[in-house]
């Protein structure tokens, strides 16, 4: 209706690393076709105060920023493609970038239990699944000790000269993920299987119920569920996305 405003969360997500997460291809066509004027809010301090690995809150400092985007005259100057790059710069966020200009101290800040799971991947010796909590504050790999530490605002510090370590944890994340990346690339029978519980919806119940077990295979051709549902043996396979690695 008119006079009404509409909010979209294109970047709504809270992500596991505090950077942005991507925004859907469709938004710039959809704000030129609303032709209206457009604001953008953006939240910091979210992520540092309540990480999606870590455990419970840490008390600190959150800010909201509204600033007009373009309004609908201006909306008129420009393709879609333009918007959804401009859209995608002006959403961009990365928690730890914006922490060293603001600086901001939380309590708690340097607890850094859960974020082994995010960061399971060794920038020393380049093994996975070895980083563990030394205690609240520091993370250290059970195989070649490197270790690091947090301090207040979340960022992460060398032990030692000889410890290798990401100041900030996104930075951390983006290693690991281009590593794992190019062993996938590299390697066209990449594969990860792993034992799962199948669920259905109840359409009666608005609920998941457990129907049966099996594997769960993702690979370059797409995934694949082996198992048995409801009594009877049955394969389910869905082919990879055009938008997959490689």
């Amino acid at each position: 209706s008119a006079n009404r405003h509409l909010a979209i969360y294109p970047a709504g997500l809270m992500t596991e690393n505090g950077l942005t997460t991507p925004i859907p291809e469709a938004t710039g066509k959809f704000i030129k076709w609303l032709g209206a004027d457009v604001y953008i809010a953006k939240t910091k301090g979210t992520y540092l105060t309540n990480p999606k690995w870590g455990k419970g809150m840490r008390k600190g400092k959150v800010t909201l920023d509204v600033t007009k985007f373009l309004s609908k005259e201006e909306l008129k100057a420009y393709s879609t493609e333009e918007l959804q790059k401009m859209i995608c710069e002006q959403l961009d966020y990365n928690a730890y970038k914006n922490q060293e200009i603001d600086m901001v101290e939380y309590k708690n800040g340097n607890d850094v239990r859960g974020l082994e799971n995010v960061l399971y991947w060794c920038p020393k010796c380049h093994k996975e699944f070895v980083i563990k909590n030394e205690n609240t504050s520091s993370l250290k790999c059970e195989c070649c000790g490197n270790e690091v530490y947090a301090d207040n605002y979340g960022f992460l510090n060398p032990k030692t000269e000889q410890d290798i370590c990401y100041k900030h944890p996104s930075d951390w994340y983006n290693a690991l993920y281009n590593e794992l990346k190019e062993e996938v690339v590299k390697d066209d029978n990449y594969c990860l299987e792993s034992q799962t519980m199948i669920k259905m919806l109840n359409y009666k119940k608005h609920t998941f119920e457990e129907v049966g077990s099996g594997v769960v295979k993702l690979s370059r051709d797409g995934f694949v569920i082996n198992g048995v549902i409801k009594g009877e043996e049955k394969e389910i396979f869905r082919a990879r996305s055009r938008r997959g690695i490689g």
